[in-house]
């Protein structure tokens, strides 16, 4: 059996070196069925140009401008074929063989609908400072803030499909609604206790930035009324809850070992990085 054809839509805006690696990721995942659409916002950072060389597995690009990241990607899950369907930012990337890690799945586990993995936390460097691991709980617990990351998340495209168009208003957490959508469905979800794309923390990220603040404010409001849920695990005790129900999960499903090991990793990770020269 052929693997499944993989669509991945990327929007993209003035990130043309961030751009290039991201393409980079899914040309080298050697992988035979996959096609890539890019969204550009009318860069003028090199971008199109860059385009222009028909880079890697880019098989439809445009460029020009549009209302923001919310359209682009309306527009590129409109135009995507693939029988799965994966959302990744031109800042961020795959790491390798994730896509024979989700054809796989696909092909042993028809009845699952939406695939997702751990994600890692990277500087501007594309170096690692963060694991975030996903919980493997019903997806409607996801309401409760166990959100994936759209970064290492694969979707059927028949599902996909049943939730978009995305409220173009939103232009930070159109993930929160598109998965919030998908939840309510019910779906199968397959997790992987395995890091499948990178998202890159850096300076201009719309994530943190504080001009983004008040629209960051209303979009979670107005998720919270349409949808009826916390959506975020809040602070205090709601956070401590939280925690509780994501380790529960952790050891139910994945045993001991993993909360363990995701420990140790994060505390490598919080050291210095030591030199030998012998």
């Amino acid at each position: 059996m052929a693997p499944p054809l993989l669509s991945i839509v990327t929007p993209a805006f003035q990130h043309v070196r961030f751009l290039q690696v991201c393409v980079a990721s899914i040309t080298m995942q050697d992988y035979p069925h996959v096609e890539h659409l890019v969204l550009d916002g009318g860069s003028t950072d090199g971008t199109r140009e860059y385009l222009e060389t028909s880079p890697g597995c880019v098989s439809w690009w445009r460029s020009h401008r549009d209302t923001g990241q919310t359209y682009a990607l309306n527009e590129g899950f409109s135009k995507a074929s693939g029988e799965w369907i994966g959302w990744q930012n031109s800042d961020d990337f795959y790491y390798p063989g994730v896509f024979w890690r989700i054809a796989d799945i696909a092909q042993q586990h028809p009845e699952v609908q939406i695939i997702a993995g751990d994600t890692a936390i990277v500087d501007k460097h594309g170096i690692t400072t963060n694991l975030t691991g996903i919980a493997p709980v019903p997806a409607q617990l996801w309401f409760q803030g166990h959100w994936p990351y759209n970064q290492s998340v694969f979707i059927r495209r028949d599902l996909l499909q049943s939730v978009v168009p995305l409220d173009e208003a939103l232009h930070l957490h159109m993930d929160i609604e598109m998965f919030a959508k998908i939840a309510m469905s019910e779906p199968h979800v397959a997790y992987i206790n395995h890091p499948l794309g990178a998202f890159r923390k850096h300076e201009g990220i719309k994530t943190d930035s504080p001009q983004w603040h008040k629209q960051r404010q209303w979009e979670r409001q107005a998720l919270r009324e349409r949808f009826r849920q916390p959506m975020w695990p809040g602070k205090g005790w709601g956070h401590q809850w939280h925690r509780m129900v994501y380790h529960a999960n952790i050891l139910q499903h994945w045993g001991v070992a993993a909360p363990i090991k995701r420990f140790v990793n994060r505390w490598e990770r919080s050291q210095k990085t030591q030199v030998v020269i012998l």
